[in-house]
């Protein structure tokens, strides 16, 4: 939950500036750095832009189980695992020294 000014005539206004100082205070920035931000962070994760480019996302190539399904049934695990295996086979044991 982010709390941020309606608009900037609140930061203009003198009677509601006071108080975003007093609220929206932070050593290391000032309150309309803050504002800033928040509004920023607002903008990437809820505002409507922000939702409907989520929901694109997540089911531009269809429902997340229909997309996991159809990836296991055709991924190449013999290919996978011959490769592992051709990689665990290339380890040499001739030298190694038995304690």
């Amino acid at each position: 939950m982010l709390q941020v000014p309606s608009s900037v005539a609140d930061l203009t206004n003198p009677e509601t500036r006071a108080d975003i100082d007093k609220y929206i205070y932070s050593p290391s920035a000032p309150a309309e750095e803050r504002v800033k931000l928040f509004k920023l962070a607002w903008d990437v994760v809820g505002s409507e832009f922000a939702g409907r480019h989520h929901q694109y996302e997540m089911f531009y190539a269809g429902a997340p189980f229909v997309v996991k399904g159809y990836a296991f049934r055709n991924y190449g695990f013999d290919g996978a695992l011959g490769d592992i295996d051709a990689f665990l086979s290339s380890y040499d044991l001739d030298g190694a020294i038995t304690r």
